[in-house]
Formats: structure tokens, sequence, C-alpha cells
């Protein structure tokens, strides 16, 4: 295996973006998430992980998940009402206070 060569796929652990794994020199795993940026797993943890969730480059794309009676109705917004406004009074914010002089401060 050459170095940067694409592995496969995998979704990415922070946002769930279907990103690239490619190998470094040193035959580990890392993948670039189109929305994070670079995800480096250095410890062996990082690498399994990675390595189970691995998806090869040939492999069919999954289906999405079919959709429960009424799930429509939610995502347009069906039956969602807003919460009424808050009439309750909020106590008034005070104002930071200053931070002790330090000897740095006096200095000419």
């Amino acid at each position: 295996m050459a170095k940067g060569e694409m592995q496969g796929f995998v979704d990415c652990a922070e946002c769930g973006a279907d990103s690239p794994v490619r190998l470094n020199k040193n035959q580990k795993l890392f993948y670039v998430c189109p929305a994070c940026g670079l995800i480096y797993p250095n410890m062996v943890e990082g690498q399994a992980k990675i390595r189970a969730r691995l998806r090869p480059i040939n492999a069919p794309a999954e289906k999405p998940p079919e959709e429960k009676k009424g799930d429509a109705e939610v995502a347009a917004g069906v039956g969602i009402v807003a919460p009424a406004p808050s009439s309750e009074v909020k106590p008034p914010v005070e104002p930071l206070k200053k931070p002790k002089p330090s000897i740095l401060d006096m200095l000419p």
C-alpha cells in the first residue's frame, strides 16, 4: 500500500459526513472530513475504530432509512406549536467587576 492511497470511506465521528480514508507513510489510517477537516487518530484504539467503520471504495451506498408513518409531517412542521413568549421579568445584569491592578500596570 502506497502513501496517501485511498482505503475507503467512513462517516465522520463529529458530524457524520462521508469522508475518504487514506494511509500515511507510517501505515496509519486517517481521514479528511469535508466539514471538520483532518481527523488523525494515532492510538491503537483510534486506528481500530476506523478499521471497524471502514467501507471499501467499491462498496454499494447504504440505503437511507425508511420513513416511519408521520415522519414526513414532523419534517414539514405540521402540528408543531411554538412556545408562548415568557412574561417573566429577568433581573438586571450586573456589570463586570474591574480586575485588581497588576504590578506591571504601575510601571512607567
